[in-house]
């Protein structure tokens, strides 16, 4: 049980921080998912276990990934994924400068840099940006679904969420992703 709470405060604390850095207000936040905003303030104060769908519709607002949600360890993750992109640049034989001079202005230097060192977290569009600078495929710098799903399924039984439930899903999400 108190493994279940640690994992609310995560997630509420997560989400509280991406609200911030939006500047938004919880009622904001939850008309821009269509929930109750009491909802908000009991998941940001980990006082209310927050379902599969509303973990979902939060993380395609704000541009998480569901696994940071649940509280990943993503700088690992960042600095995996900034060793590839500075590996394959170099491979290229460009020099940042040069690279985010190609990136058109869709990312500047320093931010390049700071992704590049697992410093920050790149956006979804900016990994397609890098990619086509670097005429890679996107999913090279991405975790591919399959290993991501069975992270979040795992996470899910720990939560306590039925077998059944996990299935379906499981189900609806290989179907979105091959259909």
């Amino acid at each position: 049980m108190e493994d279940m709470q640690h994992k609310r405060v995560i997630i509420g604390e997560r989400l509280k921080a991406l609200r911030k850095e939006q500047k938004i207000t919880q009622v904001q936040l939850a008309e821009a998912i269509q929930e109750h905003p009491t909802y908000i303030s009991r998941w940001e104060n980990g006082n209310l276990d927050i379902g599969v769908p509303q973990l979902y519709k939060l993380a395609t607002y704000f541009k998480v990934s569901v696994l940071f949600l649940l509280g990943e360890d993503i700088k690992s993750r960042e600095k995996e994924l900034g060793q590839i992109i500075k590996s394959k640049r170099k491979l290229k034989g460009l020099e940042l400068y040069d690279m985010a001079k190609l990136l058109k202005g869709k990312i500047d230097p320093l931010r390049l840099n700071n992704i590049e060192n697992g410093t920050t977290q790149p956006t979804q569009e900016e990994i397609e940006s890098i990619a086509n600078v670097l005429n890679i495929d996107p999913n090279i710098l991405v975790r591919d679904d399959e290993q991501s799903f069975e992270i979040i399924k795992r996470e899910l039984y720990r939560l306590g969420l039925p077998e059944d439930d996990i299935k379906a899903i499981d189900q609806h999400i290989k179907f979105k992703l091959y259909n």
